[in-house]
């Protein structure tokens, strides 16, 4: 991985766990937060709002609680 700036490029094809770290790092360089979530849980925020989206059939557990399965929970910030 190289970079100059905003720009990054990765020359390699990762397993999933390379994957994670090349991201995290390209964000923690641009300042964005990163969050590991469950297969089929989304999250999106606002600045008002913490909306958590939950795809799957059961109920998934977050930082703010639990979210039915499928459903929303927003958390006002």
């Amino acid at each position: 991985a190289v970079g100059q700036g905003a720009l990054s490029y990765l020359g390699a094809w990762l397993d999933a766990a390379g994957w994670d770290r090349a991201v995290d790092e390209i964000c923690t360089r641009a300042g964005l937060r990163t969050a590991r979530l469950p297969d089929g849980l989304r999250l999106r925020e606002d600045g008002q709002t913490r909306t958590w989206i939950n795809y799957t059939a059961a109920a998934l557990h977050c930082e703010d609680g639990t979210v039915p399965g499928p459903g929303v929970l927003r958390v006002p910030l």
